[in-house]
């Protein structure tokens, strides 16, 4: 797979990762409430990805010594 590269810096990685927990946040009460088997697997799917990525900033702070 393809990797995408974008060059943020700590301050914008920590807003973004505000972003993504919000998000998760969001997905998580769409997820209890939804009733479309379909709907909800992608929507945990999603979520999954967003944790990943909030992983992957995670990372690159605490590298950053942030």
């Amino acid at each position: 797979m393809n990797e995408i590269l974008i060059n943020i810096t700590p301050e914008e990685a920590v807003i973004l990762k505000e972003v993504l927990a919000s998000s998760i946040s969001e997905l998580s009460s769409e997820i209890a409430d939804t009733d479309k088997y379909d709907f909800r697997e992608d929507l945990k799917k999603r979520r999954i990805v967003i944790h990943k990525i909030t992983s992957i900033i995670n990372e690159k702070l605490a590298a950053a010594g942030r």
